[in-house]
């Protein structure tokens, strides 16, 4: 049996044990994230970032998957970190390290949500308002939503990890095996689910235009390459937004009631975590690699012989989920 220790307290701490089967499968878990994440988000980027597809370069749509792209290596470079945690606890780790480790998490989960959101309300628009002088110019300024998408996160994370243990830990414990202090401070805590909800609702709300629009707007079908395949890449957008987000900040939630035990608090806070950490791996499968554009731009990236004319960059957008009209 493994320890784990929980702050009970602002003057206490309890060890709790932790089985090497949980262990296991953190373990395991973060292996998988980790190379899927790896792999995919660091081939996408090369895709976004090479001359071969810069006419990718050109759209906002292609922008906020870019930044998300960069978003997801973050994580993923750190998760070797918990696998290894998780696999052997060696005592060499610094603290310091792990509380890195752990502010890595918290930018890529809050700037993920704000990329999603930015990227799920530009398709929309895209949709809906292709020609409104308003929505073109807004997605002109895509650069700067994604700035300040980094720059939420980043200055709504570093204050969470200014709350130190009050008390010295037990020689059980290592890196991974506290919760920060940060979920059990409600003013925190309620700034984090607020961080969550807002994302959530653009996310909703615009895949429930989409959705509406391929059911009810004759043109929105014509303009869609394969509406069946938008209908479901937007189902699903919706779905991994939520399995991957929404338990986590559930588990904030628990925190703050005092009536929950936290033995089981902690235990689910770990897995939500893991949750949260496969949004990493899921993100390129779900925006990039299911694009007939980006498919596109991978094969013609990769032929030397440019005998056929690349897809126009307003195409970009749309194609996505599946349509091809932009502003």
């Amino acid at each position: 049996m493994m320890a784990a220790v929980l702050a009970t307290g602002n003057n206490t701490t309890t060890v709790i044990p932790l089985t090497q089967l949980e262990d296991a499968v953190l373990a395991g878990g973060y292996t998988l994230i980790s190379l899927l994440a790896l792999a995919l988000n660091g081939a996408a980027l090369h895709v976004f970032c090479s001359s071969g597809a810069s006419l990718l370069q050109q759209t906002p749509t292609a922008l906020y998957m870019t930044h998300l792209a960069a978003c997801d290596l973050l994580l993923a470079a750190t998760l070797p970190l918990r696998v290894a945690h998780y696999s052997w606890r060696p005592r060499l780790l610094p603290q310091q390290l792990c509380e890195l480790a752990g502010l890595a998490l918290l930018v890529h989960m809050y700037g993920s949500l704000f990329l999603l959101a930015a990227l799920s309300g530009d398709r929309c628009a895209a949709v809906l308002f292709p020609l409104r002088p308003r929505i073109c110019a807004l997605r002109r300024h895509a650069k700067y939503i994604c700035l300040g998408a980094w720059v939420l996160s980043g200055l709504g994370a570093v204050p969470t990890y200014a709350w130190r243990p009050a008390v010295p830990l037990p020689s059980e414990a290592s890196c991974f095996d506290t919760y920060p202090r940060y979920v059990t401070q409600p003013a925190v805590a309620a700034a984090m689910g607020l961080c969550f909800v807002v994302p959530l609702l653009v996310v909703v709300l615009s895949a429930w235009g989409l959705l509406r629009a391929v059911g009810c707007s004759a043109g929105a079908r014509l303009a869609l390459e394969r509406p069946a395949k938008a209908r479901r890449l937007v189902l699903a957008s919706v779905a991994i937004f939520l399995i991957c987000f929404l338990p986590f900040h559930l588990v904030l939630l628990g925190y703050q009631l005092p009536r929950l035990p936290h033995v089981s608090l902690d235990r689910a806070y770990r897995g939500a975590l893991l949750l949260a950490c496969a949004n990493a791996a899921l993100d390129p499968l779900t925006y990039y690699y299911a694009s007939d554009t980006f498919q596109q731009a991978v094969l013609w990236g990769c032929c030397r012989e440019r005998t056929r004319t690349p897809p126009p960059p307003d195409t970009i957008a749309l194609r996505t989920v599946g349509s091809h009209h932009s502003s």
